[in-house]
């Protein structure tokens, strides 16, 4: 299922816009990454798609219809939350299908989709335990399974990760990126980590107080920035930012070094090198 969503503006009722015409199409199957610094609206972009938070302005579609005035419900979507959201009274497996109970879906229908969903994602021998019996990326998993019994196509996940341990988030970064590739999924996934954003993503879309400041595929937001912030918000070490002066053929840097272009070009410059070139 695609995702459309067109000039969509938020604004708090203490007059703080949050979001300022936010434009993009996410794909049918792509794995669609949000990512940004804290209160750059990339979690509010999630919750406005769940229909969770009311936009002020433009129109969100689905598969072609517009749910802009949808309720959650009826937006046909999943959703992991960083926090797992899981019930400790109840087994995994009643974890798992809570939602088809509540939805009073048929009782056959609810053991078929359970056991498949078990062995999708590793967890049919913890389907009777409690969540306080499990680690942490067991947790996760019960959550992800959740999401995945619901037979939605689209799933929508919270920083699911930021909870974990170094390793396990490299685990289960592995995990969720094979397991969003077999079924087919349409995912938008917000996270602040630039690793998983592009280790992870189809496309990236990096918001800065709630403006998008660039869009495409991993390693061209990494090797072509639009400007400078987003080329200093990837890479590990960070680039290299360096001031000039072109005159004539000649890059001057403050520090008096110079470079000799072919071109003959004039002003003030900032150049950017990655530090694994600049050996």
């Amino acid at each position: 299922m695609s995702i459309k969503l067109k000039h969509i503006k938020k604004t708090y009722d203490n007059g703080e816009e949050v979001l300022k015409d936010i434009n993009t199409e996410i794909e049918d199957g792509q794995f669609y990454v949000l990512v940004g610094a804290s209160g750059s609206g990339k979690s509010t972009i999630l919750n406005a798609i769940a229909g969770f938070i009311p936009i002020n302005d433009g129109t969100i579609e689905i598969d072609g219809r517009d749910v802009t005035n949808l309720p959650p419900k009826d937006r046909h979507l999943a959703m992991v939350f960083q926090n797992y959201a899981l019930m400790p009274n109840l087994t995994v497996s009643e974890n798992i299908i809570f939602g088809l109970k509540a939805r009073h879906v048929d009782k056959e229908v609810q053991q078929e989709r359970l056991n498949e969903v078990l062995q999708t994602v590793h967890l049919t021998e913890y389907k009777d335990k409690r969540p306080t019996n499990l680690s942490g990326g067991q947790r996760q998993r019960v959550s992800l399974a959740r999401a995945l019994v619901s037979d939605a196509k689209v799933i929508l996940m919270d920083e699911p990760l930021s909870n974990l341990d170094a390793k396990l988030r490299a685990e289960m970064r592995r995990e969720i990126r094979a397991l969003q590739q077999h079924l087919g999924l349409t995912v938008v996934y917000v996270t602040h980590d630039q690793t998983e954003a592009m280790t992870m993503g189809d496309q990236v879309m990096l918001l800065n107080q709630g403006r998008i400041e660039q869009i495409g595929a991993p390693l061209d937001l990494y090797n072509a920035p639009a400007n400078t912030y987003v080329a200093d918000f990837f890479g590990s070490p960070a680039i290299n930012l360096l001031d000039g002066q072109l005159m004539g053929n000649r890059l001057q840097f403050v520090n008096g070094v110079e470079i000799t272009f072919n071109h003959e070009l004039a002003g003030p410059v900032r150049i950017g090198v990655r530090p694994e070139v600049s050996g």
